[in-house]
């Protein structure tokens, strides 16, 4: 599998789709930020994600986690483990010293748990505020 940075002007319109087909709403162009990351095979993208930086701090939190629905859930499920560990490797490689992420689909959080992430079990409710 190949990784590289996300392109707006040649994967936006599919990862629309990808965000459409799951009943997601489509994330606004200029709300992804520059450290977007696809991975790829030869044959498909499967999945893409970004990495927020906490206004300079070491944390960082991946975001905007969208895997492509027309591939089997197993390419999907190894893509998002492979994208996960780089952009952690990648955050390292900035000084980041904590990863967060949130997510509400379980089949998401249990590839998380399986390559390093823990969990406190508590109940989380995203909010979110138009401005």
């Amino acid at each position: 599998m190949n990784i590289r940075s996300f392109d707006k002007d040649k994967d936006y319109n599919d990862v629309s789709s990808w965000w459409t087909k799951q009943n997601w709403p489509v994330i606004p162009i200029e709300f992804l930020g520059p450290n977007g990351f696809m991975i790829e095979n030869e044959q498909n993208k499967i999945a893409t994600m970004w990495v927020l930086q906490f206004g300079g701090t070491p944390m960082y939190s991946i975001e905007w986690i969208i895997g492509n629905p027309d591939i089997e859930w197993q390419d999907r499920s190894e893509g998002i483990k492979q994208l996960t560990n780089y952009l952690c490797d990648w955050t390292k490689k900035q000084d980041g010293k904590i990863m967060l992420c949130m997510t509400q689909h379980k089949r998401i959080a249990d590839n998380f748990l399986k390559i390093g992430f823990t969990t406190d079990d508590t109940h989380i409710y995203p909010l979110i505020r138009s401005l």
